[in-house]
């Protein structure tokens, strides 16, 4: 649903504010709000230091139209409307140039990729090398409710790089659960996730010795190796 007005998002924002509930700013994308829709909700997302997430450069016509319409591709948009920043995640950014991600690393923006839904979608795939090169900090997310696993999310991040780069292992298990948990922990604006417990005798686990186990869960385990709170 689309509100009537930015006033009126703002409104509906506060009134939960008020209420002690955790928010952040989130126009959907470039396509979804008006240039001065965005303009006004980067302005407000500084001022009252909140987390802003927006879709970007998710598909070829989005970028087309923007580029029809504003002259800017969609990051390149949103730079110029206030709305890049160390607190913003850009969610795809599937068909970001060299010069986007430069200004998402110049600002100290994020990126959350969507591997699974993004192949679902035919819309492509994370230009992940050039995203580690520049340091981009990343995290993951579903952006669909066909299929929600963390551990195939990262897991296919790494598959898209290794194509990208024709080699194996391009990001080490540390920084793949960082990008599958603490990075986005931190695009949300929280500290940590609550800790997890992990089903040592599930059958993707069967001989792997516990010193692997990390290893183990971001190469070859599913959500269902996780055990569900009681």
């Amino acid at each position: 649903m689309r509100q009537e007005s930015i006033a009126a998002y703002l409104a509906e924002l506060e009134r939960l504010r008020e209420r002690g509930i955790a928010v952040a700013v989130a126009p959907h994308s470039v396509r979804a709000c008006p240039r001065e829709w965005l303009e006004e909700l980067g302005r407000y997302a500084e001022a009252e230091r909140l987390p802003l997430h927006v879709h970007a450069d998710e598909q070829p016509r989005e970028v087309e139209e923007c580029l029809a319409e504003h002259g800017l591709r969609p990051i390149e948009l949103l730079a110029d409307c206030g709305c890049l920043g160390e607190r913003t995640t850009v969610v795809h950014a599937t068909h970001a140039t060299g010069a986007e991600l430069d200004l998402l690393r110049d600002s100290g923006s994020a990126i959350c990729a969507c591997p699974t839904t993004e192949a679902d979608l035919g819309d492509g795939f994370l230009p992940a090398i050039r995203v580690l090169h520049r340091g981009i900090p990343l995290c993951i997310g579903s952006d669909s409710n066909v299929r929600i696993d963390p551990f195939e999310e990262i897991r296919e991040l790494e598959g898209i790089a290794r194509r990208q780069d024709g080699r194996r292992g391009v990001f080490d298990t540390d920084e793949l659960w960082a990008i599958g948990g603490t990075n986005g922990a931190r695009a949300l604006a929280l500290e940590s996730w609550d800790e997890i417990e992990v089903d040592l005798d599930h059958r993707s686990l069967d001989g792997v010795a516990s010193e692997h186990v990390r290893a183990a869960l971001v190469a070859g385990c599913g959500g269902d190796v996780v055990v569900s709170p009681s």
